[in-house]
C-alpha cells in the first residue's frame, strides 16, 4: 500500500512571526491557545528554511485545510497550498493566493481514481518558485514517476520547501525534532477536555496497579512488568458498532477501552495515533471478554462488554460518568488478562489467546523476519524440543476449540455438526500425520547456528532501540 497524507503549505519567512499571525487569526474565530490535552484543535507543523510553514491536522480528508488555507491567504496576505497525496499515486495541490485567486493541479497518475490534470495558470505558481524557473515545474508535474512522493519533492525543491515536510503525514511530522505543535480550544470554554478528564480518571485508577502515564502525544499508560514484557492501556475512538445490544445511537462520540501487551523484542512499540482504530491490533473489552468466555458467555454481562462509552463536548457529567463506568470494566475485564502476562511465555499464551497461534517463520539467510505476532522472540523461550510441543500444542487446541463451536453452533443440526466435526478431525488427523515434518523443520532451524546467531543479534537490537524509545517518553525499564 501506498502513502496517504493531507498537509497545508505557507509562505512564511519566519516561523516566529507566523505562529505571532496565526494565533491572532485563531483568536478572531474564538479559540486561544492551549496543551494538547485540551485542545479542540491541534496542528503538528514544521519549518523549512526556504520560508514555508507546513501544517497538519491528520485529517483522511483535506476539507478543513483548505478551507484554513483560503482564510490565511486572505487574512494574512500570503500564499498557501494544499496537498493531498492517495496512495503514493498521485496528489492534489491547490493554491489560494493573497489576491483571492485559486488552483489547482494534479501531480502523478490519478486517471485510476476518475482524477484527470485539468488546465490552470501557470502564472499563478510562478511567485511561488525560488528562482522563477516555470518551465522546470511544469515538466515535474508532467512527468508521472512511480512514486508521487519523488515529484512532490522536487516541487518541494523548486519552492523551498524540504523533502520531508512536503511528503510527511501527521505521525511523521509530529514525532519529527524540529516540529512544533499549535493546540487551540475555544476561548469560552470552561468544561473539561475529554483527554484531560480521561489522564484524571484512569491516572488515579490505575497508578495503584503499576501503571504510569508516559510522555506522549495521546494519553496513555504503560507498565513494565519484569525487564521484558510492556503493557498499553489508552482510549480508542469508535465510529460505529457491530452489535445493536448497549449501543444507542445518539450524538454523541463514543470510545472504548483498549490495551496492547509488547515486549522489548518487540519490531516495534505500537502507541496510539491519530485514528488508529482503522489499523490497530489493540484489544477491548469485547475482544478479551469474548475470548476468555467463548463457551460461559453472560449474556446481560456481554452487553456491558461490547459496550462504547459516551462523550459530548460541553457535557461533563456525562463524560465522568463514562469514565468512571469504564474504569469499572477496565478493572473487571481488561487487568486480570494483563495481569496473567508476567514474562515471555505468558506472553505467549496471550498471543495464542487473543490472536491466534504465534508463528516463526524461519527463513535461512533472513534475519530481520517477523509476523504480526512478534514470533521471533519464541528462540527466547524455547529449546528445540519445546519449540515443536509448543507448536502442536496450541494448534491442538485450536482443533478443539473448533469441535467446541462447531457443537454449539449446529446443537439443532445433527447432520450440518457431523460434517463439521469431521472436517475438523480430518484436518486434525492430517496436521498429527506430518510430525515428522516439523521435528525435522525444528531441528534444521535450531541447527542453523548462523541463522539462530543472527536472530538473537537482531532482539537484542530490536531491545536497545525499544528502550530508548521508552525512555523518550519518560519510561526506565
Amino acid at each position: 500500500m501506498g502513502k496517504f497524507f493531507t498537509a497545508l503549505h505557507i509562505k512564511s519567512n519566519s516561523k516566529d512571526q507566523f505562529v505571532k499571525m496565526f494565533t491572532q487569526l485563531m483568536k478572531k474565530d474564538g479559540y486561544v491557545t492551549c496543551s494538547e490535552n485540551e485542545a479542540a484543535l491541534s496542528y503538528a507543523a514544521t519549518f523549512s528554511e526556504g520560508g514555508w510553514v507546513t501544517l497538519s491536522n491528520g485529517d483522511d480528508s483535506v476539507g478543513e485545510l483548505t478551507k484554513l488555507s483560503a482564510k490565511i491567504a486572505r487574512d494574512m496576505k500570503t500564499s498557501c497550498f494544499t496537498t493531498e497525496a492517495v496512495d503514493s499515486d498521485f496528489a492534489i495541490l491547490e493554491l489560494h493566493a493573497p489576491n483571492g485567486r485559486t488552483s489547482r493541479i494534479v501531480v502523478g497518475d490519478g486517471e485510476g481514481y476518475g482524477v484527470e490534470k485539468a488546465s490552470f495558470s501557470a502564472d499563478d505558481w510562478k511567485p511561488l518558485l525560488q528562482n522563477g524557473d516555470i518551465e522546470k515545474f511544469l515538466a515535474v508535474i508532467g512527468q508521472d514517476s512511480t512514486f508521487v512522493e519523488d515529484d512532490l519533492v522536487e516541487i518541494g525543491n523548486l519552492f523551498g520547501i524540504s523533502g520531508f515536510a512536503i511528503t510527511a503525514d501527521h505521525d511523521e511530522l509530529s514525532g519529527n525534532d524540529g516540529a512544533f505543535e499549535l493546540s487551540f480550544k475555544k476561548a469560552a470554554e470552561k468544561k473539561i477536555a475529554f483527554n484531560a478528564a480521561f489522564v484524571k480518571v484512569f491516572g488515579e485508577a490505575l497508578e495503584p496497579h503499576g501503571f504510569k502515564r508516559i510522555k506522549y502525544k495521546y494519553p496513555c499508560f504503560v507498565r513494565i512488568v519484569g525487564d521484558e514484557i510492556i503493557q498499553i492501556i489508552t482510549y480508542m475512538k469508535m465510529k460505529g458498532h457491530p452489535f445493536v445490544d448497549g449501543y444507542e445511537r445518539t450524538d454523541c462520540s463514543q470510545y472504548d477501552i483498549v490495551c496492547k501487551v509488547e515486549t522489548v523484542y518487540s519490531t516495534e512499540i505500537e502507541l496510539p495515533t491519530k485514528n488508529f482504530e482503522k489499523y490497530s491490533s489493540y484489544l477491548g473489552k469485547r475482544e478479551i471478554y469474548g475470548r476468555e468466555h467463548m463457551f460461559d458467555l453472560d449474556k446481560n454481562y456481554w452487553k456491558k462488554a461490547v459496550k462504547y462509552f459516551p462523550h459530548k463536548s460541553g457535557d461533563e457529567k456525562l463524560t465522568i460518568s463514562g469514565l468512571e463506568e469504564a474504569i469499572d470494566l477496565t478493572k473487571q475485564i481488561l487487568l486480570p488478562a494483563l495481569d496473567g502476562v508476567t514474562d515471555l511465555k505468558s506472553f505467549l499464551e496471550y498471543i495464542y489467546k487473543f490472536y491466534g497461534t504465534p508463528f516463526l517463520d524461519y527463513n535461512p539467510g533472513h534475519y530481520d523476519h517477523l509476523n504480526q505476532y512478534d514470533g521471533l522472540v519464541r528462540i527466547k523461550v524455547d529449546t528445540c524440543e519445546s519449540f515443536l510441543k509448543r507448536d502442536e500444542e496450541y494448534r491442538l487446541r485450536g482443533f478443539d476449540r473448533s469441535d467446541k463451536v462447531n457443537k454449539v453452533n449446529c446443537a439443532k443440526d445433527p447432520e450440518k455438526l457431523a460434517h463439521y466435526l469431521g472436517k475438523v478431525d480430518k484436518e486434525r488427523n492430517e496436521y498429527i500425520s506430518k510430525h515428522e515434518e516439523r521435528e525435522l523443520f525444528t531441528k534444521q532451524m535450531f541447527g542453523d547456528k548462523e541463522w539462530c546467531e543472527k536472530a538473537f543479534e537482531e532482539l537484542e537490537r530490536r531491545k536497545a532501540a525499544n528502550i530508548e524509545t521508552l525512555k523518550g517518553y519518560g519510561v526506565e525499564l
